[in-house]
Formats: structure tokens, sequence, C-alpha cells
């Protein structure tokens, strides 16, 4: 009787064993492949070196001789390549100091060869258009051009004027209440750079050269004169129209902080000393 009960007891643990050895694995190159049977069903599952599974592009089980495909499109347990891209850098809005100095390397606080008062000095524009074009995979290094528009206000020392035949004449009338040189320009940087995340955000660099159209500079000045009337004087000046300048740029999210040098004259006094405008400012993007 023990005899018999100690073979079905061995009978019963077999096939409780031969159930969880259900599971079949093979490993082909660098892939493990699991054969799991269920009943009437035969699973496959995947797996890579590192005990991943595959993703799946579909599956197929095995049911009583016909065969049932599981098409996956779009599912959550696939995952999702980070595309990321290479953005332009060069800030949308910006504002800064404008400074217009006879030595561009030089001391930009003020320029006693052209009587620019600097500290007063100040441009401000946009960029509302923007390109870029990465130069690696991982999209860390890339080119970036913008179009952009610029606003300037350069100030003068009020004991001088300028006329239209590039002269600057002292000044001994009223006292002035404004003495600036205005203008407008369009400004196409191109510029190279490269960016990587940090923390939450992007780090960035940008270095490049730009080139610069000018239509106009107007010398405005204006006093109040004895009998009471408001006085305004703007006199278009001689310039160069075309300028290139070198620029560079670091930043932080959307925060930039940006340089621009002249390397050719905006104009030129009739004393031969020439006016290089500089810019240092901060924008967002």
């Amino acid at each position: 009787m023990k005899s018999i009960l100690s073979f079905m007891l061995l009978a019963l643990s077999s096939g409780a064993a031969a159930e969880e050895l259900s599971d079949t694995t093979f490993h082909v190159k660098d892939k493990k492949i699991v054969v799991d049977v269920d009943c009437d069903k035969t699973r496959i599952q995947v797996y890579n070196a590192h005990g991943d599974e595959l993703t799946k592009a579909y599956e197929s089980e095995y049911v009583d001789g016909q065969e049932i495909e599981r098409i996956y499109v779009g599912s959550p347990f696939i995952p999702k390549s980070k595309n990321k891209p290479f953005d332009s850098t060069i800030p949308t809005l910006f504002f800064g100091l404008g400074l217009h100095t006879n030595d561009p390397w030089g001391d930009n606080r003020h320029s006693t060869t052209i009587h620019t008062n600097n500290s007063r000095s100040w441009e401000w524009g946009l960029s509302p258009f923007h390109g870029t074009a990465a130069l690696n995979r991982q999209k860390t290094w890339g080119v970036m051009t913008a179009l952009q528009i610029k606003f300037s206000n350069i100030h003068i020392d009020r004991n001088f004027v300028m006329d239209g035949t590039n002269e600057l004449t002292p000044y001994n009338g009223p006292k002035l209440e404004k003495n600036y040189l205005h203008y407008f320009s369009v400004n196409a940087p191109l510029m190279l750079g490269w960016q990587e995340k940090l923390w939450e955000h992007k780090f960035y660099l940008g270095l490049g050269l730009s080139a610069e159209w000018r239509p106009n500079l107007h010398s405005k000045y204006r006093y109040t004169a004895e009998n009471g009337d408001n006085v305004k004087h703007d006199t278009k000046i001689p310039l160069n129209h075309w300028g290139i300048n070198l620029e560079c740029h670091i930043g932080y999210g959307s925060v930039v902080l940006f340089s621009r040098v002249a390397l050719t004259p905006l104009y030129t006094l009739k004393n031969g000393h020439s006016a290089y405008p500089v810019s240092i400012g901060i924008g967002l993007r």
C-alpha cells in the first residue's frame, strides 16, 4: 500500500514539474528566445543580451492548427525615438547698449575723437525669421541664420552737432535737450553653434559673422529757443550702407547674452576718424 501511495505522489510531482518547465529557452547569437506553451497556445518572446524584451512588430499565436496574427501599431510599449532638433539660439527679441567708437577693440565707454556719449546709447530689435542645419547626428553642432530688424540711437556730446557733410562742429547755442544719431538696419547673421542639454534646458554658444544693411543715418537734435519755441533739426548723414560684423552669444534656456563688433565703419568724419558700432546686450529666444 505504501508503495502505491509513493508512486502516486511521484507522478503528481512530475506532472507539476513538467508544467513549470513548459517554457523552453534558446540562445541564438546574442539573443534569448523563450517559447511558452500554454494549453493550446504557443507564444514566442525575444530578449537581447541585457535582458530587455525586443519590440514586437507583430505576434503570432498557434491555436488548434490555425494562426492568429496580432498587429501592433503605436503601442505604448514601443519606445519612441527622441529626435531632438538643433535649435536656433539667435535671440528673437533683444536689447542692449549700442556704442560707437573709433577703436572697436579699445575703450568703448566714451570715444573722444568722434564725440559720442556711449553711456546713453542703446539699440533694440527682433528676429522674425530663423533657419538652422545640424552638422552631426547628435545635433549638438550646427549652423544657424536669421533675419534681424534693428533700431539704434547713438547719443552725441551736447557740445557738438553733426551736419550733412560728416563734420562735427562745436555748438554754442541754447542748451540741447536731445542730440543723437538714429538709424534703422537689417542684419543677417550666419553662425556656427554648439548646444547641449544641461539639467532642464539647453546650454549653448554661437560665433559667426553678419552682413548689415542701413538705408540711412539721421542726426537729430532739439532745443528750446528764447521765445519758447521747440526747435528740432533732422539731417541726413552720409554713411556706409553695407557693413560686416563679428558676432557671438552665450545662453541657457531662453536667455541669451550677445555681443556684436563692427569690422567695417558706419561712417567716417571729415577729420578722418571712423565710427564702428559695438553692441552688448541681452535677449530672449
